[in-house]
């Protein structure tokens, strides 16, 4: 079968200073000149003032804290190549499917399914996968027409190492080709086969991962080839 693609936030210091203060020098008016001589008086009206305290206060105002946040790559690095980390990942398939073959014509449809892996020491220990479809096409060669309706599935297992999962499985089309000329009549649909692709991981950020893998099959009743373009999403479980 040919294979087909498919801040730290730093403390915040505000110094507020408001220092205040008044001090005048004294003043000495003159002796009277009345008062006797025998007991002079010398009256000092004037004030050595000291110079006043400051009526503000020096204050630090902190308004942020003196946590450091959490570095996301030191709690949750990248990885620098593209690889499915040690750990439980499980996620949905979704899948483009577009089929071809002779004058029919399959519109592309969407599958779906999941994937779950786990992985040890940088290799696949286990895992398994599975995409569903549906999928119409119609034939018209002008001597004769039909109408085909097929269901799809697709899976198997996950092996290798965690940098290119590869993806064995096999497939099976089932359905019914309704001729509407020159007779009406209907024919099964019912073709099995193997697969194997490889997956490549496309990005592992924290705790996610996502890679892709182009699956491809041929049914002889349906005389189509179908292809897929395969994205899986993983979330550590």
């Amino acid at each position: 079968m040919p294979r087909i693609p498919r801040a730290s936030l730093a403390v915040l210091a505000v110094p507020l200073l408001a220092l205040t203060g008044c001090g005048s020098s004294g003043s000495k008016p003159a002796a009277d000149a009345s008062a006797p001589t025998t007991s002079p008086t010398v009256i000092d009206t004037g004030t050595a003032d000291t110079p006043s305290q400051p009526t503000g206060s020096e204050t630090t105002a902190s308004s942020g804290a003196s946590d450091t946040p959490t570095d996301a790559s030191t709690a949750c690095p990248d990885i620098a190549k593209a690889t499915i980390p040690d750990g439980s990942w499980t996620g949905p398939i979704t899948m483009d499917v577009d089929g071809k073959g002779g004058s029919a014509g399959f519109g592309s449809t969407k599958g779906t399914g999941t994937m779950s892996v786990v992985v040890a020491g940088g290799s696949v220990t286990s895992g398994s996968w599975s995409v569903h479809w549906h999928s119409q096409g119609h034939a018209d060669t002008g001597q004769a027409a039909a109408t085909i309706t097929l269901t799809g599935t697709i899976g198997g297992t996950v092996t290798g190492p965690a940098t290119k999962p590869v993806l064995p499985g096999t497939w099976r089309i089932k359905g019914t080709a309704t001729i509407t000329k020159p007779v009406h009549a209907s024919s099964p649909v019912d073709d099995t086969g193997k697969d194997s692709e490889t997956m490549a991981v496309s990005s592992t950020v924290c705790d996610h991962v996502s890679g892709t893998f182009l699956p491809s099959f041929n049914s002889k009743d349906a005389a189509a080839t179908f292809t897929g373009t395969a994205r899986w999403e993983g979330r550590r479980a």
